[in-house]
């Protein structure tokens, strides 16, 4: 394995304001501003128990959008925000100095100049900060450094339906990127580093990839592998290692061919973060016709599949807390399927969800809108913890089921009038023979 992951550059890394006491900086990349890393702070981790929402990187450099963001966790039970350290496309939202991205250019135009400044009215306010780290999907660096790519047999590099190219999971040499960017989030002060797109690629044709020595290693041990090593690496700073998995991993015993066999990974890593929005399930899961429409039952079953199953997973290491992203956003593209059950997302839907988890047996969730617009309506007011009674709504009542409309009837054909029969008395009249208009007359599209 490479090891320059804990030897190169990161070696003797030093970190702030890990909620342990130490002061924050205005200038989060300033040298002495941190203290050596000479002890494990394990035991100083924090223990927040997290109700949180996702965070872009351009949202936080924008004041009047993280303005609303940060007076949702002063004034609601919102305590946390997952904010994105490298996004899809692999930008950074802070001028990183991680040498990969660096080499690419991927610090030349960071997505918030501000950060530095509204990362201190984070930390003010005592929201507990979770680095979202874009993994494995990577076209740019997937691209500077082929060798370390999923491929095509001829050595070129592989990209999925969308045209990105992914890192390869399996090489641990390609395990060294995500992780300097967790470690310089560490360094910035994170309280958690969370792996996003941890995983294989799912879309695209795969069978034409060739994973060459690793052909037909097993994916889910991969994942597996990877988090554990990541875990093991940055637990001594006194931070959680959380993963992002699919939401349908809760009820299905494979990992969805991208490696996310739930047992596989209970123990890879603090957190266990399943996507389980009900807008991706398909009709009937559960018993439930409308998972969308029904997040309830939707949420409550699977998060509890999830905990029955973890439960008895054999390992002889700490088992992962399960933390699920909830849906605060609606799904227009699933209309067509739904008919007049289709719902829009409101509080109703949200604190659904939100009561279904804790129904479950667990005390953590996190909240997914792409747009950063989150409706406070379903949320309980900064210093209120009991929701009975509070929502002028039952969050547990199921959704009543609409009877779609009758198809409309097609009319029947109107019956060609009668003639007369042919008698004597009523001579039939020749009809001239219209001819065909050869301008007009296409027998090949005609019909379009």
């Amino acid at each position: 394995m490479n090891k320059k992951i804990v030897t190169g550059i990161f070696a003797g890394l030093l970190i702030t304001s890990l909620s342990t006491g130490f002061a924050a900086t205005s200038d989060p990349f300033a040298d002495d501003a941190y203290l050596p890393v000479d002890r494990n702070w394990k035991a100083f981790e924090n223990q927040t128990k997290v109700k949180g929402i996702y965070v872009t990187g351009n949202a936080i450099g924008y004041n009047k959008k993280f303005d609303q963001l940060l007076d949702l966790a002063v004034t609601t039970e919102i305590n946390a925000m997952i904010i994105d350290v490298n996004n899809d496309s692999g930008h950074f939202t802070y001028p990183t100095q991680v040498p990969m991205a660096v080499a690419e250019g991927l610090n030349n135009a960071p997505l918030s100049p501000k950060f530095s400044v509204n990362w201190d009215r984070l930390k003010a306010e005592n929201v507990y900060t979770v680095a979202r780290v874009v993994t494995f999907k990577n076209s740019r660096v997937a691209e500077a450094y082929p060798d370390l790519a999923i491929q095509y047999a001829d050595g070129s590099v592989w990209r999925d339906k969308d045209g990105n190219a992914w890192l390869n999971a399996y090489n641990p040499d390609a395990w060294e990127y995500p992780l300097d960017i967790a470690l310089e989030a560490v360094k910035m002060g994170f309280d958690e580093i969370q792996f996003d797109y941890v995983r294989f690629p799912d879309k695209g044709k795969l069978d034409l990839i060739d994973y060459k020595e690793y052909e037909g290693a097993d994916r889910n041990q991969a994942i597996a592998d990877f988090l554990q090593y990541a875990t093991d690496v940055l637990s001594p700073y006194g931070v959680r290692v959380s993963a992002d998995i699919f939401g349908q991993v809760t009820i299905s015993r494979t990992g969805e061919g991208v490696g996310h066999q739930l047992e596989t990974l209970a123990d890879a890593c603090d957190v266990l973060s399943p996507m389980v929005y009900p807008s991706h399930f398909y009709m009937n899961t559960l018993g439930v016709k409308y998972p969308d429409s029904d997040p309830y039952p939707i949420i409550y079953g699977t998060m509890t599949k999830a905990h029955d199953r973890i439960e008895v997973a054999e390992t002889s290491r700490k088992k992962a807390l399960m933390r699920p992203w909830l849906q605060d956003f609606s799904a227009p593209w699933i209309k067509r399927d739904y008919g007049i059950n289709y719902v829009s997302y409101g509080p109703k839907q949200v604190r659904a969800q939100i009561e279904a988890t804790y129904d479950a047996g667990y005390e953590e969730w996190i909240l997914w809108s792409a747009s950063n617009n989150y409706t406070r309506e379903a949320l309980l007011p900064e210093g209120v913890t009991d929701s009975e009674g509070y929502f002028p709504f039952d969050p547990r009542a199921p959704y009543i089921i609409k009877k779609q409309p009758a198809p409309k009837p097609v009319p029947e054909p109107t019956p060609e009038p009668e003639t007369a029969p042919e008698t004597e008395s009523a001579p039939q009249t020749e009809t001239p023979e219209i001819p065909e208009n050869p301008e007009t007359e296409n027998p090949e599209t005609g019909n379009e």
